[in-house]
């Protein structure tokens, strides 16, 4: 992929929205397996997360 064809990409905030919710599935899915594994810490994964969960509370209160 080219800088140029990510260049070109102008994701609304619905659909930007829709890849972080997807993405937070993923990571309440496998952070904690992480956390087990010891490759990944409790703190990290909540500061994680939690940056995840503000982006979106944060772009849901933008006009679409």
């Amino acid at each position: 992929m080219t800088a140029r064809a990510v260049a070109t990409w102008n994701p609304t905030i619905s659909q930007q929205l829709t890849e972080l919710r997807r993405e937070l599935v993923i990571r309440r899915q496998v952070f904690p397996k992480w956390v087990a594994a010891h490759k990944l810490t409790q703190r990290d994964m909540d500061y994680r997360i939690a940056c995840i969960e503000a982006t979106i509370a944060l772009l849901e209160g933008l006009p679409s």
